[in-house]
């Protein structure tokens, strides 16, 4: 839990969750990577960690295995870019305006492949054309993105 490697942000939010944990008596690794949030993933994508010899470019096979290119700017922004959807969609604001929210939603499947093409049996990711399409205002709502 004290990374040499690790920026002081991520080694202090790793901390708190493992306090937290502590607190309960479930402190282990599973669910502290559990407890880590989807931000705090993408954090480790950062330019910061870019060129340590730990990180990129030498976990990016074993993190990446689906994935044929090996550019870390690629994989960055991909999952920013996820991040932000995310974010817009736990804060409850309306997504269905974007004119890309197609594009997305098959960028976020290539990024679970080069992840674990296996993972996609455990989401229903195929629901979505049919929601999207049949949302309520289709018309009125397909007008610039956010």
């Amino acid at each position: 839990m004290d990374s040499p490697f690790l920026d002081p942000i991520e080694q202090k939010e790793i901390q708190k969750q493992a306090h937290a944990l502590r607190q309960i008596g479930k402190l282990d690794p599973g669910h502290l990577i559990a407890e880590l949030s989807f931000g705090f993933w993408c954090s480790l994508l950062d330019r910061r960690y870019e060129h340590q010899q730990l990180f990129w470019p030498t976990l990016l096979r074993a993190v990446f295995p689906g994935l044929k290119s090996r550019k870390i700017h690629l994989i960055r922004k991909r999952f920013n870019r996820i991040r932000r959807l995310r974010n817009r969609i736990y804060h409850y604001e309306p997504i269905w305006h974007w004119k890309d929210l197609p594009q997305q939603h098959q960028d976020i499947v290539e990024a679970i492949k080069w992840i674990e093409p296996e993972l996609l049996a455990l989401v229903d990711v195929e629901k979505f054309p049919e929601v999207y399409f049949n949302r309520p205002n289709r018309l009125s709502t397909n007008h610039g993105q956010a």
